[in-house]
């Protein structure tokens, strides 16, 4: 699969982030190796050097739950404006998060008897696909949800916590969705670049 589309997507995570820098590592690490196959590009931090047509700019949230009550659980969410449009922020609910990564099983074993780089490398994974999933609703413009796949609506904890990214892809129709949003997409990325400034918020 060729793609054309060279979309650089830089992730300015709010502070305080209440997550160790390690996990928040492998988190975009994680969502990088999702995303490049697909030719967007993320970067952890603001890319002041690069070319505002390049580069988009997207605030990453931490929070720690999302509305009690509401099922099925929500990892994370980008808010879709009046005019159909994304905004530039995805936030990431970290109580519910860490519930998935609390009954995922690694090799047969729960989270009581991984080691410490084992915990911080599966957290990583967890929240890494979560955020995939959420710039995917940014990068197509939609907020639809398919059955299977990187933008299915529901996540099992386990197929989350697996080494495999088998079941984190777009399907066919997706990817070529995104081909074809390129150049609006592009035209956008410009246009807020300019209107803002490199720096976290």
């Amino acid at each position: 699969m060729l793609i054309a589309l060279a979309l650089h997507v830089a992730l300015a995570f709010q502070d305080p982030v209440p997550i160790d820098a390690a996990v928040v590592r492998k988190a975009v690490a994680e969502a990088a190796a999702i995303w490049t196959k697909y030719g967007v590009v993320l970067d952890g931090e603001d890319t002041c050097g690069r070319s505002a047509v390049e580069t988009l700019r997207l605030t990453i949230g931490v929070a720690a739950t999302a509305l009690p009550g509401r099922a099925p659980v929500v990892l994370g969410t980008i808010v879709f404006g009046p005019d159909g449009a994304p905004e530039p922020r995805i936030t990431l609910f970290l109580n519910e998060v860490l519930r998935f990564v609390a009954v995922a099983r690694v090799l047969g074993a729960d989270e009581r008897r991984w080691p410490r780089l084992l915990r911080e490398e599966v957290m990583g994974r967890i929240l890494g696909r979560v955020l995939a999933h959420e710039i995917g609703h940014y990068v197509l413009g939609d907020p639809r949800h398919t059955f299977a796949g990187l933008m299915r609506s529901i996540q099992r904890s386990d197929e989350l916590a697996e080494p495999s990214r088998a079941g984190f892809t777009l399907s066919t129709d997706q990817a070529a969705q995104l081909r074809a949003r390129s150049v609006a997409v592009s035209g956008l990325v410009g246009t807020r670049e300019r209107a803002g400034t490199c720096g976290r918020p």
